[in-house]
């Protein structure tokens, strides 16, 4: 053999099988891998993203938006990792809007009431359903209305004990980006009383404990709240003799409890 001949068929093959290994590409962009926080893996082509979320596009055609802030590992993928069916080479790659921020929030608690001059301690439970809006300001925030139902298990009457429908204004916040992360809440509103000697007034109520993060839209809560909520109606009290009388005015109940919340 010849030894430019030997060159020649050595370069050749550094040429053909030394190249170095690429990620798998379809329509020119190359195939990722993308982890979530909470252990999901999506496989896909990027077909658009901004500061905030990522599209991908599936080997079977569909696209899934992920929020930035779950994206917990993100690189290229390897030939064993790309599915065998390639994804539509024929559709546009355009970002779609974020219509997905809308959620829910329902809820349920536990604890003790007491109102001065109306009724001493006692078991209290309460339910709320809350629509909103997630992310308004930053991550992990959500803003909404809701309605509830407050009971306070106090034998004023033969009517029995004192429901109360609140309908508030609800802000919420997640403190941090991790899967695990404390929060606060605050609502603020008026809850009308169906007692018959009792009415309603404003209502201030604040929550703070754990949330957990299942995905960008989904989360379960637990924590402790405490709550300020004003009645008026027929009141009782003691005079200087030590005999009960009773006598109209407002006064202000507190309530204290554990709740758990879950969003989706």
């Amino acid at each position: 053999m010849r030894f430019p001949a030997f060159i020649s068929c050595l370069v050749w093959c550094v040429l053909a099988f030394g190249q170095p290994a690429t990620a798998p590409t379809a329509g020119g962009r190359a195939w990722q891998k993308v982890t979530l926080a909470d252990g999901t893996v999506y496989v896909g082509v990027p077909l658009a993203e901004n500061d905030l979320v990522l599209m991908l596009q599936t080997a079977d055609g569909n696209r899934v938006q992920v929020q930035k802030d779950d994206i917990a590992a993100r690189a290229f993928a390897t030939v064993a990792e790309v599915p065998d069916t390639a994804p539509a080479k024929n559709q546009e790659a355009t970002m779609q809007a974020d219509d997905g921020r809308f959620a829910m929030m329902i809820e349920v608690g536990g604890g003790t009431s007491f109102s001065r001059n109306s009724y001493g301690w006692v078991p209290a439970m309460q339910a709320s359903w809350a629509l909103g809006v997630r992310d308004v300001a930053w991550t992990g925030t959500f803003a909404g209305v809701g309605i509830g139902y407050n009971l306070c298990l106090a034998d004023r009457s033969d009517e029995g004990s004192i429901h109360l429908l609140p309908l508030f204004a609800r802000l919420h916040s997640t403190i941090g980006r991790h899967v695990t992360a404390p929060y606060v809440e605050l609502d603020a509103g008026y809850a009308f009383s169906f007692h018959p000697d009792i009415n309603g007034g404003m209502l201030l109520r604040l929550s703070a404990g754990v949330a957990r993060r299942f995905s960008s839209r989904t989360a379960f809560y637990a924590g402790v709240y405490g709550s300020l909520q004003g009645l008026s109606g027929d009141l009782r009290d003691i005079d200087p003799w030590g005999d009960y009388f009773t006598y109209h005015g407002h006064t202000l109940t507190q309530q204290a409890g554990v709740k758990v919340a879950l969003r989706f």
